[in-house]
């Protein structure tokens, strides 16, 4: 699995910004996402949702924690750079926006608890 890029990386290698229209804010400092997520407590069996993962700060400390983590991107692009870092076993990429998301239909969530994390402005 290859590593995650930071924001600087991943905008310098692309000769790009943060799409605005998007709202696009990534989370720069690891020990930051590590924090979020170890706040969270998962557990194997939690439906773990994370809203907006762009670049992967959260995603790499939640996907060693949880059985499947549910990513929802917004923005295809970086849904495709997920889906090249996360092994397909462990996240299910949903490109949509959250707010239209139908968090009842996960499925199987009888008894579990639903976590939803993430890095909104």
């Amino acid at each position: 699995m290859p590593d995650f890029l930071s924001p600087s990386e991943y905008f310098h290698q692309k000769k790009s910004r943060p799409r605005k229209h998007f709202g696009q804010h990534f989370l720069a400092k690891p020990a930051t996402a590590l924090r979020i997520v170890q706040s969270a407590e998962l557990k194997e069996g939690d439906v773990a949702v994370e809203i907006g993962p762009g670049l992967g700060a959260l995603t790499r400390f939640m996907l060693p924690e949880v059985k499947r983590l549910h990513p929802i991107e917004v923005d295809g692009e970086m849904g495709e750079y997920l889906r090249e870092r996360a092994p397909a076993e462990k996240a299910l990429i949903y490109e949509q926006d959250a707010l239209s998301f139908d968090f009842e239909n996960l499925g199987g969530t009888e008894g579990k608890r639903l976590i939803a994390l993430g890095n909104l402005p």
